[in-house]
């Protein structure tokens, strides 16, 4: 008889991007990471979810996203500069 697959594992990646969600620089970095691992077969929606975070550039919002995406567990969590790094830490 036929075993179903179990379904395929979802990996969560968390990003904290130290600019407004309408910076047209830091939307084009995401969106080449996002394209980037869609061609090593990691596809958001399917076995990928990206939780991101923007910080407008405001010290409080980026120690309050920080501690939020840390929360969260994921397995990687990328930042977009060194200040959004420390944050991190």
């Amino acid at each position: 008889s036929d075993v179903p697959l179990p379904p395929e594992r979802v990996h969560r990646i968390g990003v904290l991007m130290n600019a407004s969600r309408r910076d047209r620089q830091a939307a084009a970095h995401l969106d080449a990471l996002e394209q980037g691992l869609k061609a090593n077969g990691w596809n958001a929606g399917q076995n990928l979810r990206i939780d991101g975070r923007w910080s407008g550039d405001s010290d409080r919002r980026v120690r309050r996203s920080a501690a939020e995406l840390v929360e969260l567990a994921p397995e990687v969590i990328v930042a977009s500069d060194g200040e959004t790094a420390k944050a991190l830490q």
